[in-house]
């Protein structure tokens, strides 16, 4: 037992630093002018060379967003277990939320003030696409939170050191899925929660396979 609990924790240390490295090498930092805001919104608002280099930064700030998003949504998990989709929730939660805690700087909600103040044309296209932004990170972390409940006794079905424990697993793993299909605003539908447990199933045959000779 002590031998499958030190497996896998180093096997999930191993994730999490092969994921914060990813993260901080392919971290995308919106660009900020340089310019101070000082007084009232409304105020700054009727400054248009202030204005106008800050709708510039937003706009990019549009791009940087949307072209974020489009790349996550094109994403799939890479394996056929149920680990690889926790893994996927967990990359993507990492990669849209350095976006999302930019955007809440008071630096950049002090200038996409003076903006709104200004009634520029395109901070409601700028606000769409914080909008999904938002709904995909907020959707990450949500299931992030839930799918590692389970990720312990996943980990136990794809890595202990006998087919026992994968048996003595299952009892707690069942009344976790269980609860996450109660609790979870995105695994309570078919939609999610049947090819999570199709992957599971998988997993289960891969180890039995591994465990099993069907020749005797």
């Amino acid at each position: 037992f002590m031998r499958d609990e030190l497996l896998i924790n180093v096997q999930k240390f191993a994730t999490q630093v092969q994921r914060t490295i990813q993260q901080v090498e392919g971290e995308v930092k919106l660009e900020i002018p340089e310019i101070v805001i000082a007084e009232e919104p409304s105020v700054v608002a009727r400054n248009r060379a202030v204005v106008s280099k800050l709708e510039s930064a937003m706009e990019g700030w549009s791009r940087v967003i949307s072209g974020m998003v489009d790349e996550q949504l094109k994403k799939q998990p890479q394996g056929n277990g149920p680990l690889a989709e926790i893994d996927f929730w967990k990359e993507r939660n990492s990669a849209l939320s350095t976006l999302y805690e930019q955007l809440k700087s008071t630096t950049i909600q002090n200038m996409l003030a003076v903006l709104k103040a200004a009634h520029v044309p395109s901070y409601s296209n700028f606000e769409y696409h914080r909008t999904e932004l938002n709904k995909y990170y907020l959707e990450a972390k949500d299931n992030v939170k839930f799918l590692s409940t389970l990720e312990r006794h996943l980990k136990n079905i794809a890595h202990g050191a006998n087919f026992a424990i994968v048996v003595d697993t299952l009892p707690s793993l069942m009344n976790s899925l269980r609860m996450v299909w109660v609790i979870s605003r995105h695994y309570n539908t078919d939609e999610r929660m049947v090819p999570l447990m199709v992957r599971i199933a998988w997993e289960l045959c891969e180890r039995a396979a591994r465990v099993v000779n069907v020749r005797t």
